[in-house]
């Protein structure tokens, strides 16, 4: 995190900063979570998949589900010190995709109007093999829905969804 251990100075003393730098390691560095999480994915074998907040997509993810048979999708969220998104594995046995589009939520203007993006959405119409088609979604919307404050931008961006999947459907 940006500005760590600083920003903890006066809450956690040396040694608990120390405690939390050995748990990142042993726990949360992509080496130890990667395989890990490739391992949950696989088992899951879904046809249909969606991750949010999907960083590592390039070199992790798709070749992963590549290699498993599976078709991806991805969109790069559109904050630009962000690299994860939003992305759409399918079965390419199972499903064929058709069309794909994405929305970049605009949560507000600044005060010369330019729009203030950070979430993402992406949809994909695919074609089950029984020649059903299913609308997909894969959607990252605000954070911390206990977060009263949050519950404005959620509705807007969930408002900005709906119009987006009308226009998309049709």
């Amino acid at each position: 995190n940006v500005g760590w251990p600083n920003y903890v100075e006066g809450l956690l003393s040396a040694e608990e900063q120390a405690a939390v730098c050995e748990v990142q390691e042993r726990c949360f560095a992509w080496e130890v979570r990667r395989p890990k999480l490739l391992a949950v994915l696989e088992q899951l074998d879904a046809d249909l998949l969606s991750v949010v907040e999907c960083d590592h997509f390039e070199d992790t993810f798709e070749p992963a589900f590549a290699a498993r048979g599976y078709g991806a999708l991805w969109k790069k969220r559109p904050r630009a010190s962000s690299s994860d998104g939003c992305a759409i594995f399918y079965k390419r046995g199972v499903f064929r995709l058709e069309a794909h589009d994405a929305v970049e939520f605009v949560d507000r203007s600044n005060r010369s109007g330019k729009p203030r993006k950070d979430r993402v959405c992406l949809m994909a119409l695919l074609t089950h093999r029984t020649g059903k088609q299913v609308l997909f979604i894969s959607a990252h919307l605000a954070r911390n829905p206990e977060d009263k404050k949050q519950l404005s931008t959620r509705a807007k961006q969930t408002a900005q969804l709906l119009f987006a999947l009308t226009k998309f459907a049709a």
